[in-house]
């Protein structure tokens, strides 16, 4: 045990490190009015929304810096704001267990190659990563969702100020990987995903218009039999395209797979 916690030491000065380097200079910092209208609209947002277990966290990307969490942080990981405010940028390393803990690296590059590929990422944009683990504060591994929306924008495009809505999907995932969907344009014309692990890491969409098809029908309650007519394809086919979502996905079941793809806005 000491040996794997002198490994994590390790590995979390080495990849906050990393971030930090591949962060500095990239984004412009927010101003104060900025923080302040948003923090006072999280405040407002959490005192009317009781429902589910999620809260809100305000980060500045021009220096990895946080700015604000939602009090109902508590309800979800088991620390106040105030405890984990303290941690500053390093917070998310002390949340991560061993598993996820290049996580951070490893969206921000993910993001970098996104953004090189389509030069209108912050346009209409819609960020999600889905089943990261977290260490609760009393010990035991919980799985999120988050959602990310860029509020401000500085002078040479780059986000200044985002906004990460983060929500508990313990109940829906299972497996070691997580993914990430980033899509951007009007017409939500630029889409890719990313999977933290697997040989095809990197992909425009996390489903396939195939797999998109069959899971609107599923939605419809349509059985495998029903699906294989409708689209002239053999029911063998649907029910592996329907193993493969579920797989791709982290969804413990049809249901939670149903369930995330409304999350995430796959159909």
């Amino acid at each position: 045990m000491d040996n794997e916690h002198k490994k994590k030491a390790f590995l979390t000065g080495h990849y906050f490190k990393t971030l930090l380097l591949d962060w500095k200079g990239v984004f412009s910092e927010p101003t104060t009015n900025d923080i302040q209208e948003v923090v006072e609209k999280i405040n407002a947002y959490e005192e009317i929304n009781q429902v589910g277990k999620s809260f809100s966290l305000l980060l500045s990307f021009s220096d990895f810096r946080l700015l604000h969490i939602g009090k109902s942080v508590v309800d979800v990981f088991g620390y106040t704001a105030d405890e984990l405010m303290e941690y500053k940028a390093g917070v998310i390393f002390k949340l991560l267990p061993f598993a996820h803990l290049d996580y951070p690296v490893k969206a921000l590059s993910w993001a970098k190659k996104v953004q090189a590929k389509t030069r209108l990422w912050l346009e209409h944009v819609n960020i999600c990563f889905c089943g990261l683990k977290i260490k609760h504060k009393d010990g035991h591994i919980i799985r999120i969702f988050i959602r990310l929306q860029v509020l401000n924008n500085a002078k040479n495009g780059f986000p200044s100020m985002v906004l990460h809505t983060t929500e508990e999907v313990t109940h829906l995932v299972k497996g070691e990987h997580y993914w990430g969907r980033f899509v951007c344009g009007k017409n939500k014309q630029h889409i890719q995903s990313f999977l933290s692990k697997g040989e095809k890491r990197e992909f425009s969409e996390i489903i396939s218009e195939r797999e998109k098809e069959i899971l609107l029908l599923i939605m419809e309650n349509k059985s495998s039999q029903d699906i294989s007519q409708k689209l002239g394809i053999a029911t063998n086919t649907v029910i592996k395209h329907r193993k493969n979502m579920i797989m791709r996905t982290g969804a413990k079941d049809t249901t939670a797979l149903m369930q995330l793809a409304r999350m995430c806005e796959l159909v």
